[in-house]
């Protein structure tokens, strides 16, 4: 190419007789070099779009620095990527002869290991998008500080993640080598620790998505202060909840070995507690979604305050619902322990007293949907103000109707006439209030 140092657009080698690039210094686009003769870059220092050495001679990068796009080394002959320090694009290594990343610093883009030679990362200290090790021979991350994407472990040889710090999605470690996440403080993502090795979280704090630990090693969350999503303890080791503090979503104990909540205020959707060991909710504060008591050893609620839904107590171990003031659902006491509602006071669903060891509302002021009292152990309603939709009291204990004023709809007494008569002296009674406060704003 004689003394040409710079090509604007595009360059394109294929099938061509150009072996030297001689004093060319930069290419402003792509450029291919697909089947030439260039083995070489010689003095080439930057390229501004996307590079392909795929089928090429190439074998020495020369004094490249830059390449402004992405770069395809599958099935090249290149082995060091000499002075080359950022690539802006994507950076594939698959299947490629490339062992070492030299004094590369920056990938802006994704990067692809999967079945490739490289062991080593050397300089990289970034990669824009995902990166992926699986089934890989990279053994040390280097200087790598962060992936900005998804991040993919899966049967890679790693052993520890190095300096990284965070990863910007989801996070898989199944069937890695990787023990300890060292200095990784974030993942913005999901991060699924099933059939891995990983058995210290360490500087990790944040877990933006789901946490799945389902058949994993962990025994302790260690720093961990947050996940975003879903939290899968089910079939676990974890024993330990560490510095957790909130559940974004939805958090599953089934069958786990967590005894104690640890720090834990809130979930913010679904909590399901069947056939777990946890035996009090110690500082949970409160629970978004349904909750599930039933066939659990939980016994004390802790600082619960509120349910945003549904609470099933049936045959569950749980006798007094302590500080809890609002399920927001229905709640079921058929067949349960519960003989105390604590400071209960509003039940926005419908309410299942039947069958169930509760003989006192406490201080129970609403129900928003339905009431059902039959074949149970209430006597009084006590501070029970309204009923929102219909009221059985037949077959019931109630012989007090308490504070009760309203029910939105129907009321089925059975056979108890007196409780009946009660309720339609009070209806009768509160219209004659009713009409004596028109009247006398009609004459005001």
């Amino acid at each position: 190419l004689g003394k040409l140092e710079s090509i604007g657009g595009t360059a394109i080698f294929n099938n061509s007789k150009v072996t030297d690039l001689g004093n060319l210094k930069s290419i402003g686009k792509d450029v291919n070099f697909y089947k030439s003769k260039v083995t070489d870059l010689g003095n080439l220092e930057s390229i501004g779009g996307f590079i392909d050495f795929s089928n090429s001679e190439v074998t020495n990068l020369g004094k490249l620095k830059n390449i402004g796009g992405s770069i395809d080394f599958y099935k090249s002959k290149v082995t060091d990527l000499g002075s080359l320090q950022s690539i802006v694009g994507n950076a594939q290594f698959k299947g490629s002869q490339v062992t070492n990343l030299g004094n590369l610093e920056s990938i802006g883009g994704y990067v692809n290991f999967n079945n490739s030679k490289v062991t080593d990362l050397g300089n990289l200290k970034s990669i824009g998008s995902w990166a992926s090790f699986k089934e890989s021979q990279v053994s040390d991350l280097g200087s790598l500080e962060k992936i900005g994407g998804y991040a993919l472990f899966n049967s890679a040889k790693l052993t520890n993640l190095g300096n990284l710090k965070s990863i910007g999605g989801r996070a898989s470690f199944a069937f890695s080598q990787v023990t300890s996440l060292g200095k990784l403080e974030a993942i913005a993502g999901s991060a699924n620790f099933s059939n891995s090795q990983v058995t210290d979280l360490g500087k990790l704090k944040s877990i933006g998505l789901n946490a799945d630990f389902e058949s994993s090693q962990l025994t302790n969350l260690g720093n961990l202060e947050s996940i975003g999503g879903n939290a899968y303890f089910k079939n676990s080791q974890v024993t330990n909840l560490g510095n957790l503090e909130s559940i974004g979503r939805n958090a599953n104990f089934q069958k786990s070995q967590v005894t104690d909540l640890g720090k834990l205020k809130s979930i913010g959707s679904d909590a399901d507690f069947e056939f777990s060991q946890v035996t009090n909710l110690g500082n949970l504060e409160s629970i978004g979604g349904d909750v599930y008591f039933s066939d659990s050893q939980v016994t004390n609620l802790g600082n619960l305050k509120s349910i945003g839904n549904d609470a099933d107590f049936r045959d569950s171990q749980v006798t007094s619902l302590g500080k809890l003031e609002a399920i927001a659902g229905s709640v079921y006491f058929i067949q349960s322990q519960v003989t105390d509602l604590g400071n209960l006071k509003s039940i926005g669903g419908n309410a299942f007293f039947g069958n169930s060891q509760v003989t006192n509302l406490g201080d129970l002021e609403s129900i928003g949907g339905n009431a059902l009292f039959g074949n149970s152990q209430v006597t009084n309603l006590g501070d029970l103000e309204s009923i929102g939709e219909d009221a059985y009291f037949k077959n019931s204990q109630v012989t007090n109707l308490g504070n009760l004023e309203s029910i939105g709809r129907n009321a089925d007494f059975g056979q108890n006439t007196s409780l009946e008569n009660e309720w339609k002296n009070r209806q009768s009674a509160q219209q004659t209030r009713q009409q004596k406060a028109q009247d006398d704003f009609t004459i005001q």
